[in-house]
């Protein structure tokens, strides 16, 4: 068993300080800081004798804290001179109005009905407080959602456009499917013998960035963005500290998945414009040129232009839009 631990008669008197929850929960950062460094036991509004029956009926939990590293404190419920625990609860007793800094999982032995209700509750304002805050601390931040948004937009929608033209059109035209040789983002060669002939092998002549725009797996980034711009038409109650957890549910959720689609998809955005860039349909241009490349393709970019076929003498010309030019915006961060 753990070292005996003389705890004063002082410790075990008990102090209805805290006639509701309110006052209970006035205190918990008072309670964290105190456990930094000194006892529960010794903290001022700790009763620390064991609840009778008639008082175990009602118990809530305030908050919960962790003790430091390595540091344990007994339990006023079943261990009360002997250290057991270092995850507690501020446990309130409306029977009595006192709080015990007890283990979060001390109380069951006592009263596992209301254990079992003090968590579920505990847990349920846990999730409502912590909808609250997030609506809080982001719902100022739905309009720079919304711009950034329409903002990239167009870019978007050229980016798609881009998918077309060097991935279907192309195979049209040109009887190119770049994809087949771009995909995993490098670029190979067979590899030759002595005497000039290919050996069966095979070297890889550069990388590329960008490829990910031609995949003709990927989804069309506008709709992506119509999607995400759709979820932030959701209803904000009036008082989002007294609305429900649902209410609130139905603003989170859609602002949160919103947020994920708008940073994955600009985040995709960014690297496949790389693929029209001057160095990378360079690099590809150059690749094209070499003995047993798989591919003859001449693409060449000049100011906001592009220029796509057999030959320099026999191609296409693509005008590029000058959002091409530029990174999708930046998001806010939300805060969560």
């Amino acid at each position: 068993m753990a070292e005996f631990i003389d705890v004063p008669p002082k410790a075990f008197e008990p102090k209805p300080l805290f006639s509701n929850m309110e006052a209970a929960s006035a205190v918990v950062d008072e309670v964290r800081e105190w456990i930094k460094d000194q006892p529960t036991w010794a903290w001022r509004g700790h009763t620390h004798a064991k609840p009778d029956t008639d008082e175990a009926e009602e118990i809530r939990y305030v908050a919960d804290f962790k003790l430091p590293a390595g540091i344990e404190c007994p339990c006023p419920c079943c261990t009360p001179r002997h250290a057991k625990f270092g995850q507690g609860y501020i446990a309130w007793f409306p029977r009595t109005r006192c709080i015990r800094l007890m283990g979060q999982h001390c109380f069951k032995r006592l009263n596992p009905d209301s254990h079992a209700a003090a968590q579920d509750e505990y847990k349920a304002r846990m999730k409502h407080n912590g909808l609250v805050a997030f609506l809080a601390n982001n719902l100022g931040n739905r309009d720079a959602f919304r711009r950034a948004i329409e903002a990239a937009t167009p870019l978007a929608q050229h980016l798609d456009e881009l998918q077309d033209i060097l991935g279907d059109k192309l195979h049209r035209t040109w009887k190119v499917r770049l994809w087949d040789h771009v995909q995993t983002g490098a670029l190979g060669l067979p590899t030759f013998d002595s005497e000039g002939k290919p050996d069966n092998g095979f070297r890889v002549y550069a990388t590329i960035a960008g490829s990910s725009l031609i995949d003709p797996t990927r989804k069309k980034f506008a709709p992506r963005l119509k999607t995400a711009l759709d979820l932030l038409d959701f209803m904000v109650p009036e008082n989002i500290a007294t609305a429900s957890t649902d209410e609130l549910g139905k603003c989170v959720a859609p602002f949160s998945r919103s947020e994920r689609i708008c940073r994955e998809t600009f985040a995709d955005m960014g690297a496949a414009r790389q693929f029209v860039s001057l160095m990378t349909t360079a690099t590809i241009r150059e690749w094209a040129k070499q003995p047993g490349s798989p591919i003859r393709l001449d693409i060449r970019r000049t100011g906001d232009e592009l220029f796509v076929g057999r030959s320099e003498d026999n191609r296409s010309r693509v005008p590029l839009r000058s959002c091409i030019n530029r990174e999708p915006p930046q998001l806010p961060r939300l805060v969560l």
